[in-house]
């Protein structure tokens, strides 16, 4: 005998490429099935628990199988992938008579469940549950209705099956049907066979057959599977129905008048028919309302009429309609009657209204139906134009009229309404008359030159209109006419009511003011037709061009801009002009002449706030008008000062060093961005938009920069600052630890801490070559004996004799075996070991051949990839099977 020596390595590396080992952890915990008596057509329901945790290269393959009194008849097998947490694997087998003959006594089954695992070495566990089976019970059930209506010629279709699982059918065997009465006579017998689904099928006439509850008895003698039984379903037999058939039907109505002379009928014809459509003759038909009842006349044929008088207040009503005969089932139906309220119809008159004047409103009211004028009848008159509401209440005369003047304020416009309301009464519904009304006001209207008004140029006006609340008018049609009346441009205000209007200036126009109009001349919105005098004057053209449209200066130093003059051709002229900002830091008067490219000089001293501002350009001649852009954008930048110190850089990791910026006025500034480069290199190595200079800056380097000696360019900048660069050459340092250790127990005893025990770094770097190179179809070595075998990776034997055996250090015993009494009555399991079972029923563990197990996936645990063949020979150079009890 060899002796055995386990090395236990532990070695911790932190370096580039280095990769965790993982070491294999199994665990069997136990096998259990949910009871352990069955009958045929119940399921067994299984539940393994164990750890599988195992390396890249190696696997695990779990299967279930049950085993009885006809061999094999269930497997289920899969790989399952690596975990080191504790995970339960199920599986279900539902028993079918095919697989079983419990008769005449019941029969002894095995249920079993195998793991191995492959992980540099083999390890397996195996247990198996005995159980019972007993032959199962019979249920019947109706699969076609067992309510059938009198003269219908049916098939009554009945399934048998097991109580548990209808899908496990009664096939093929041979049943006696029998049918009772309500008083136990036999009406029926009959003896038929199941089909292939375990279904029979019960031509039924019920002609012969009255209305009754009956009672069906399905006898069988049960098979090597199924207990005898006598199963009873109950079947009723009804009367055929019967309905009604609306031939016409007054469904709504009016009340009677208040002196109830004038009414109105229902009318109603019906037909009775059966279930095909059929006449009915011979019924008695009743109606009934919650006032009146009554029989409808038969008029033959299975037709029945019928008019009913409503002398009723207004409402809804119902009517039920009854027909019985004795031959079929009673038909009813239900009818809704809906009575108005008479209506009332008026004739309104209105006078003309006219702005701040008062109107006359003449109205009429009459019975719609009758056309009688309706005297004294009280009623309401309201008038309403936007917040402003109107209302008097009186009653009409003797001739039905009501006739009122109304006055309307002169702060008030727009559409209104006059709505003459009559109240409800006990036979006459609430009634509204509304009449559309209009009222117009005078329009408030505002003007802003937009553009001056140049010689050869368009000139543009804004107009604002609005009522006289202060409110915008939209959709108002503005002109503006010239001194001759003549219309030079038009508009329609928006949504806010304003119109921009544009039109052209003739060259030959004389310079100076002139009265133009603004005349509104729509009054869709309520505006009445007004016009209104505009000043307007005309100018030379004048168009201010500046070099470059942005500048930006530094504060504290001297900045020149260029602008550029010009005008209608021909004319010289030296314009002043006024130059500053909204912020009063810029001031400046000068003169530049027309049609010459002109330097102005500003000195940014350090009062000057830093930012972005506009300067405004203002001519001071009042014969000339700037034209378009009459603005400069000016950007006022401060310069800064940086301080870097203390830099330190890591390869694939950070350069850290410390900051302070300061402004041009020695300002310390609390945050800053920082951009870094390598020299020669216009791609950024990192960018920072904001940082805080009061802390230590630690940037991250991107991956491909090499380790060594680099020229970094860091540039700073701030908010309205200028940008300053700072070069340094940086060395980046490659970040490296090894930490190791090697523990060495020889027979059972651990080597003490205190000695030493040499590993050759090459020897470690062989075995870990050899460690990770192992595979399934080819396994890796097995050390012993602190050495490492030198025989050819080809030349290995790896039939199951030669394959070294391990220990699995686990407690394969079940967590119920102490619960174990009695199998038959279910208090517990006895588990068998698979030594104790048959010669035949070990080989059929042996071989996962014999289950015809493939890899698959189960739930709720994902199947990983195993190995490409499934034979058991294969898998038996890889495992061996260790085999446990409870």
């Amino acid at each position: 005998m060899r002796s055995r020596i386990a090395v236990i390595i532990s070695l911790t590396v932190l370096m580039a490429f280095a990769a965790p080992v993982a070491a294999l952890s199994f665990d069997f915990h136990y096998f259990e099935t949910d009871q352990m008596t069955y009958e045929v057509g119940e399921s067994i329901d299984m539940v393994a628990k164990m750890v599988a945790d195992y390396g890249e290269g190696g696997w695990c393959y779990v299967s279930f199988a049950v085993v009885t009194d006809k061999g094999p008849v269930f497997d289920d097998a899969y790989f399952i992938s690596s975990s080191p947490n504790i995970r339960y694997f199920t599986s279900s087998y539902i028993i079918i008579p095919e697989d079983t003959s419990p008769f005449p006594d019941p029969i002894t089954a095995y249920v079993i469940f195998n793991v191995e695992i492959f992980d540099k070495y083999s390890q397996g566990a195996s247990e198996t549950i005995e159980v019972n089976i007993t032959r199962g019970r019979i249920q019947a059930r109706a699969i076609t209705p067992l309510t059938i209506e009198t003269n219908d010629n049916v098939t009554v279709t009945l399934g048998l099956a097991s109580r548990y699982n209808e899908n496990v059918s009664y096939v093929n065997q041979s049943v006696l049907v029998e049918i009772y009465n309500s008083t136990s006579d036999l009406v029926y017998s009959n003896t038929t066979d199941t089909d292939s689904f375990g279904l029979i099928n019960l031509e039924w006439d019920s002609i012969p057959y009255p209305p009754d509850t009956y009672s069906i008895q399905v006898s069988g003698n049960g098979t090597s599977a199924f207990l005898p039984f006598s199963e009873s379903l109950l079947m009723t037999i009804e009367p055929e129905p019967s309905s009604f058939d609306r031939v016409s039907f007054t469904d709504s109505i009016y009340c009677q008048t208040p002196s109830g002379n004038d009414f109105e009928n229902v009318e109603l014809i019906i037909d009775h028919i059966d279930k095909n459509l059929s006449p009915i003759s011979g019924a008695e038909v009743k109606w009934e309302t919650n006032f009146a009842f009554g029989n409808l006349t038969n008029q033959g044929d299975g037709r029945y009429i019928t008019s009913i008088p409503f002398t009723t207040p207004p409402g809804i009503y119902d009517i039920n309609i009854t027909a019985i005969h004795p031959q079929y089932q009673n038909a009813t139906d239900q009818l809704w009657v809906t009575v108005f309220s008479r209506n009332i119809t008026a004739i309104i008159t209105n006078e003309q209204i006219l702005y701040s004047n008062s109107f006359r409103t003449t109205v009429t009211l009459m019975d719609w139906q009758s056309g009688e004028l309706l005297d004294f009848l009280p009623l309401s008159v309201n008038l309403s134009v936007n917040n402003w509401a109107f209302q008097l209440l009186d009653a009409t005369n003797s001739s039905g009229a009501f006739t009122s003047i109304i006055d309307v304020p002169t702060t008030e416009w727009g559409y209104g309404q006059i709505a003459i309301s009559v109240n409800t009464s006990q036979y006459y519904g609430a009634t509204e008359f509304i009449e559309a009304i209009e009222i117009s006001y005078i329009p408030q209207i505002s003007s802003d030159t937009l553009v001056p008004a140049a010689r050869g140029e368009m000139a543009a006006i804004c107009i604002t209109i609005q009522n006289p609340l202060g409110f915008p008018t939209s959709s108002i049609m503005v002109e503006i006419l010239d001194t001759a009346s003549d219309v030079v441009g038009s508009g329609i205000t928006d949504s806010y009511g304003i119109v921009l209007i544009n039109w052209s200036i003739s060259l030959d126009s004389d310079l100076g003011s002139y009265n133009y109009s603004i005349r509104v001349t729509s009054n869709t919105q309520h505006a009445q037709t007004i016009s209104v005098i505009v000043l307007v004057t005309i100018y030379h053209p004048l168009w201010f061009t500046p070099s470059i449209n942005s500048w930006s200066f530094v504060r504290g130093t001297l900045t020149t801009i260029e602008i550029y003059l010009e005008s209608e051709s021909g004319i010289t002229y030296s314009i002043p002009l006024l130059i500053n900002d909204s912020m009063g830091e810029f001031s400046k008067y000068v003169s530049l002449t027309l049609g010459i490219l002109t330097n102005i000089t500003f000195n940014t001293g350090f009062n000057i706030t830093p930012g972005l501002r506009t300067l405004q350009i203002t001519t001071l001649n009042a014969s000339f008008a700037l034209l378009e852009s009459t603005s400069i954008d000016v950007t006022i930048l401060t310069e800064i000062t940086s301080e870097i110190s203390d830099i330190i850089a890591y390869d694939d990791e950070t350069i850290e060093f410390n900051l302070t910026t300061f402004d041009d006025e020695l300002n310390e500034l609390g945050t800053v961005g920082i951009i870094v480069y390598i020299q020669g290199n216009s791609t950024p190595l990192a960018t920072v938009e904001e940082t805080l200079t009061s802390t230590r800056q630690s940037i991250e380097i991107p991956k491909w920069l090499s380790p060594g000696s680099h020229q970094i360019i860091i540039e700073i900048f701030g908010t309205w600052s200028t940008h300053e660069f700072k070069t340094f050459t940086v060395i980046f340092w490659i970040r490296t630890m090894i930490d190791g250790s090697i523990t060495i127990q020889l027979g059972g005893q651990m080597i003490p801490s205190n000695q030493s025990v040499v590993y050759p770094l090459h020897y470690l770097d062989e075995t870990m070559e050899e460690i990770s190179s192992g595979s399934i179809s080819l396994p890796p070595p097995i050390l012993f004996n602190d050495t490492i075998s030198r025989e050819l990776s080809t030349d290995f034997e790896t039939s199951p004799d030669n394959c070294p055996i391990f220990n699995s250090g686990t407690n394969n015993l079940s967590t119920v075996s102490e619960k174990s009494f009695n199998s038959i009555l279910g208090k517990g399991q006895r588990v068998l070991n698979l030594k104790d079972l048959k010669e035949e029923l070990l080989s059929i563990i042996a071989s996962s051949t014999d289950l015809e197990a493939l890899p698959k996936e189960t739930t709720p645990h994902s199947a990983s990839i195993g190995p490409e063949t499934t034979t058991s020979a294969m898998r038996c150079s890889l495992f061996r099977i260790f085999f446990s009890s409870r």
